[in-house]
């Protein structure tokens, strides 16, 4: 008898992890698809429409559209070319052939997010779940699923810069060039790399990825000989791609790296520089601070870095729900900021310390949007155009994934804090039942 009791009130047990698990991931699928199959051939997505002008200039063979053609023309051509070859391949038109590669782009996200807590042995814990199925069902992630847009794509390559970075240097100490395998994921580094220089600038910042898993998994003597190698990976990188730079970007408009506020509103541009050049310490603190206002008001501010991130997370611009479902990106947006708060201090008074999946993983996390949200900073700054909303979340993914994480930690020790001594598994249970509800809330209810 007492044996009994004993098993039905003690905590969640591995196997039964791995089970809710599968579950939890059957059920995230079969949304995805079906959302997918719902929005299917409808035009979604912020820029979506100059995004598909531009597709419609592209051809297999034929040359490049100018970069002033339209909006999004002067982005790098890999994005355009997959759905052109999707488009011709599938027999399907440019719509819906963006949306098949956003679609599998971000479950391809969600399924490597998946295969790097599996290698940390995250994946099977409360909090990697929690973590796993928060992150698939942000709104941010859920609408981007089926727009079009480059930024999936950006997404992919970078989840998979961070998948084979840890494949590679979590065990630092079996990794050595004399092996295949490590050999075949230095080729896969560089593959990924390439292409995504080929798909934004942004991706740049991928290159610091490895270097961050390094720096916070491997000793001295294993830092010194295995960056030595990553970076001949990524200059390779650099080197493949520069000859289309310099004769498609250089050549033409005398920078690298030229954008379309450049190109299209040059005089606009200049005249907002001037005046941010008069106060630039408070100019850049006027895009960091974080503003008090009414939720119903958060739409109309583009200035503030902290506010639009979060705002865009949890209440993308062009939400689609109805009815009384339209409140919950509103509910999400003031419920999960203690969580974020509680799951911080956590972190920084629990975890700070190196050793251990849960610091090391977060640290990665941690490490990666600070660069990437210092590039948006700097982004902001120097394209201080603020109609355009400079600061979207899209841009940031990692800055994204390590915000869920952070709420993820504050999911479960919040659940935990009042955990009923008799139902130990009760915590547990609950704070994957809010996940999972929000999986199915977020896929069914949008229209």
């Amino acid at each position: 008898m007492n044996t009994q009791r004993n098993k039905i009130h003690s905590p969640l047990t591995i196997i039964q992890l791995v089970y809710t698990e599968y579950v939890l991931l059957a059920i995230t699928v079969i949304l995805k698809f079906s959302l997918f199959y719902k929005r299917m051939g409808t035009l979604r997505g912020d820029d979506s429409f100059s995004f598909i002008q531009t597709v419609r200039t592209y051809t297999i063979t034929g040359p490049l559209p100018a970069l002033d053609t339209f909006l999004t023309s002067y982005h790098p051509p890999m994005s355009f070319l997959i759905i052109k070859m999707t488009e011709l391949l599938m027999g399907v038109d440019e719509i819906l052939a963006s949306q098949i590669l956003s679609y599998f782009c971000l479950l391809g996200s969600f399924l490597l997010l998946r295969s790097i807590l599996k290698k940390i042995h995250m994946l099977h814990t409360v909090h990697g779940i929690v973590f796993l199925y928060l992150t698939a069902s942000v709104p941010l992630f859920v609408q981007l699923a089926t727009d079009s847009t480059y930024d999936t794509l950006v997404l992919l390559l970078g989840v998979a810069t961070l998948d084979l970075s840890i494949k590679m240097f979590w065990h630092p100490e079996f990794f050595s060039l004399k092996n295949n395998e490590s050999r075949k994921n230095m080729l896969l580094l560089f593959m990924i790399l390439t292409v995504g220089l080929f798909t934004k600038y942004s991706c740049i910042l991928y290159f610091s990825v490895p270097f961050f898993v390094l720096l916070i998994r491997c000793n001295k003597q294993q830092i010194i000989k295995n960056a030595v190698a990553t970076s001949l990976v990524c200059i390779l990188a650099v080197g493949v791609v520069a000859p289309f730079y310099y004769q498609h970007y250089y050549v033409q408009t005398g920078d690298w790296m030229p954008m379309g506020m450049d190109l299209r509103i040059p005089g606009a541009i200049s005249k907002i520089r001037k005046n941010r050049n008069t106060h630039k310490i408070a100019f850049t603190m006027h895009m960091m601070r974080v503003p008090l206002t009414h939720i119903s008001d958060m739409s109309t501010i583009g200035d503030s870095l902290p506010q639009e991130v979060w705002y865009e997370i949890w209440k993308p611009r062009r939400p689609f729900y109805s009815g009384s479902a339209r409140y919950m990106p509103d509910i999400y947006l003031y419920a999960f900021i203690p969580l974020f708060l509680i799951g911080m201090t956590i972190f920084a008074v629990r975890y700070r310390r190196r050793g251990n999946e849960t610091s090391d993983f977060g640290w990665i996390l941690t490490a990666c949007a600070a660069i990437f949200l210092l590039s948006l900073l700097y982004f902001g700054y120097s394209y201080p155009y603020f109609v355009w909303k400079p600061f979207k979340a899209k841009y940031v993914p990692f800055a994204v994934i390590w915000i869920t994480y952070l709420c993820s930690l504050g999911i479960t020790a919040s659940f935990k804090k009042f955990n009923v001594k008799r139902f130990p598994a009760l915590s547990s249970s609950a704070a994957i039942s809010l996940v999972t509800a929000m999986i199915i809330l977020n896929h069914t209810i949008p229209a």
